[in-house]
């Protein structure tokens, strides 16, 4: 696919195939059910998940899907990670494989908390 400067995520999910769109389009639904106070943005010319920092960047490339949460969730979650992951922050899926959805929603909601924690230290 040729770089593009996406505007949005339904910009940024149309301008894959049809089985990778789907694949997208869940991951951006699973997200959304686990932070659903959070917003969407392109960050990084990728689609980002945010509430109050970012919960999530993923990206879709010729033969995988990224995940990209912060370092902390990779450790926390180190098991069930580990077959996907690729370096302390970038978690990869191939595309021929089923997607663990269940692990979105996880890393999700675990990012969400951690964001919580840190605004609630912040002085008003």
């Amino acid at each position: 696919m040729e770089t593009a400067n996406f505007r949005d995520i339904d910009e940024y999910i149309s301008a894959f195939p049809p089985e990778v769109r789907e694949k997208l389009a869940a991951i951006r639904e699973i997200a959304l059910l686990a932070a659903p106070d959070a917003t969407e943005a392109i960050r990084y010319n990728m689609p980002a998940i945010l509430q109050n920092g970012y919960l999530l960047y993923f990206a879709a490339f010729k033969k995988h899907i990224s995940l990209f949460p912060a370092p902390p969730v990779t450790v926390d979650f180190f098991e069930e990670v580990r077959p996907y992951l690729k370096n302390k922050s970038t978690i990869q899926i191939p595309l021929k494989q089923d997607f663990p959805l269940e692990l979105v929603t996880k890393l999700v909601k675990y990012r969400w908390g951690e964001n919580m924690r840190e605004s609630e230290k912040k002085p008003s």
